[in-house]
């Protein structure tokens, strides 16, 4: 169970002592006619994993397991405002992340060039407070972030403020 880095292995080994164990069973794997089974997992993602062990009498025991496997660091799946764009120059970014085992929002770090900035994280999102950015002038904010697994990315997003009673551009 968890979340792994590399692709993972779930095991399960059954035991009955009136009639024996008579198959062992994995879903989106082998099935085996001794009392356990292992089995690796490759698929990038969530995995659901079901065993079910038979003995020889008939009867079944079902036991769940969830593994993840991440191979991949943070991604952005998307900005509001987008990217590019012209913000006001107060304004809020809200930086939607993707990432199968989840953001650690203890890692998130934020440094802004051309305007003052603060970040937070709830669940897998980034909320960018930015303020005082001089009307007209360009902006930068660099997010760095960890998922779970230490698994680090770094975005730069860019930014435009609008200019004081004039055009947006």
């Amino acid at each position: 169970s968890g979340y792994h880095k590399q692709n993972a292995t779930a095991e399960v080994e059954c035991s009955d002592q009136t009639s024996g164990v008579g198959r062992v069973n994995a879903t989106h794997g082998p099935s085996s006619n001794s009392s356990d089974v292992n089995l690796t997992l490759t698929k990038r993602g969530n995995n659901a994993i079901e065993f079910v062990c038979l003995d020889q009498a008939g009867n079944q025991d079902n036991e769940f397991r969830d593994v993840a496997v991440d191979r991949r660091p943070p991604q952005i799946n998307g900005t509001i405002p987008e990217n590019l764009s012209t913000t006001g120059r107060d304004t809020d970014v809200m930086v939607d992340i993707q990432d199968v085992s989840g953001l650690n929002s203890s890692s998130v770090q934020l440094s802004a060039n051309g305007a003052g900035a603060t970040a937070s994280a709830d669940g897998n999102a980034v909320d960018i407070q930015v303020n005082g950015a001089n009307p007209g002038d360009k902006y930068a904010l660099k997010l760095s972030v960890s998922d779970i697994l230490n698994q680090s990315s770094v975005f730069v997003l860019r930014y435009k403020a609008k200019t004081e009673g004039g055009p947006d551009d």
